[in-house]
């Protein structure tokens, strides 16, 4: 550390962020606003510890008797840690939910971004699989007691969730957008908020419409299903990504976006390739009920000038069989096509209508 040359381990670092939460604590009710801010934010950074050390643990997959013997510090320790930090944010989840509704614009934001620590956090321990001290011991017969941290944080962030719900209508367009994040990294657990999302989707901010597009994406088509209505419309939202992002939430609803297909029907000729090629897929996953749409891919199919679009057309044409009767001149005409993709589809959506 410093001209020391003595560099702090996983351990250290650890140890050092559960002090920091147990000495901040007290001060998230204190009665000034800056003592509150201080606070939420020696919080968030103990939170930014665990994001920062957990993505360069070893997978308990790749844990071998070896890492005990060479490694700086014992794994399993390290594992002993994590959880008792994750445990110890998994209490500070509730008392920071309560923050979120503080008079103070700063104190709030800061809640909301330690929040998103603990989320990224608990995003990097799914991903990785860094093991509980109870999983590493096992077979082992080494006592290390402890929690497993991505439980633990995940139990935190669910009970700050109907706070974070709230968050999307403060007045504060960095408090929404934190809190938005934060229930997208909370993924499908996060279904309750479907409502409050759908109407996120409205936001005056093209950042907090894309957050909260990509959020509904993360959620059960049944529970998202409130949000096609808004989702149809962002489609023609002014800024290109919260289009992407609606038509691949929409996409991945499948038969529960058919309420969106006169919108997705209008898209097919609007907007850049990317786009068009993005509703053209959530049409195709709609399937039988949104046949309704097979006139307007015809027409992409023999109109559109980017060879991308006109493939997509006709693999969605093909997808719906004989309800694309009526799609068979374009189809053939698709045949003289001057990219092989595209003749190549057109020839298999020819061969699906006579299909029973």
């Amino acid at each position: 550390m410093g001209n020391l040359g003595v560099k702090a381990t996983a351990g250290d670092r650890l140890r050092v962020a559960e002090s920091v939460l147990i000495a901040a604590s007290p001060g998230l009710e204190d009665s000034n606003a800056a003592v509150r801010r201080l606070c939420v934010e020696a919080i968030a950074l103990a939170g930014a510890t665990l994001e920062d050390i957990i993505p360069n643990l070893k997978p308990a997959s790749d844990l071998t008797p070896m890492d005990r013997m060479f490694s700086e510090e014992d794994p399993i320790v390290v594992a002993a840690e994590l959880s008792l930090l994750a445990d110890l944010a998994e209490k500070q989840a509730r008392p920071l939910a309560a923050r979120l509704k503080d008079s103070d614009a700063e104190t709030r934001l800061r809640a909301a971004r330690a929040l998103k620590e603990m989320a990224s956090a608990r995003s990097w321990l799914i991903r990785r699989g860094t093991p509980s001290p109870a999983r590493m011991k096992e077979g082992k017969g080494i006592a290390a007691p402890g929690s497993d941290p991505e439980d633990s944080l995940r139990k935190g962030l669910l009970a700050a969730l109907p706070a974070l719900t709230a968050s999307l209508s403060d007045p504060d367009v960095r408090v929404r957008l934190e809190a938005v994040t934060v229930i997208d990294l909370i993924g499908p657990e996060a279904r309750p908020t479907a409502p409050d999302l759908a109407k996120a989707l409205k936001d005056p901010d093209l950042f907090v419409r894309w957050a909260a597009a990509r959020a509904l994406g993360n959620i059960d088509a049944a529970d998202g299903k409130v949000a096609v209505p808004n989702l149809g419309r962002q489609l023609f939202d002014p800024d290109l990504d919260p289009r992407l992002a609606a038509a691949a939430t929409l996409e991945h609803y499948g038969k529960e976006s058919a309420a969106a297909v006169p919108d997705l029907t209008r898209a097919i000729g609007v907007g850049d390739a990317e786009i068009r090629v993005a509703v053209i897929h959530a049409i195709e996953a709609i399937g039988p009920e949104a046949k309704s749409a097979v006139p307007a891919l015809a027409q992409a199919l023999v109109s559109d000038p980017d060879d991308r679009v006109r493939q997509a057309a006709a693999e969605a044409l093909s997808s719906f069989g004989p309800l694309a009767k009526t799609a068979e001149p374009a189809l053939r005409r698709a045949l003289d096509d001057s990219e092989s993709t595209v003749r190549k589809a057109a020839s298999s959506a020819l061969l699906n209508l006579e299909k029973e």
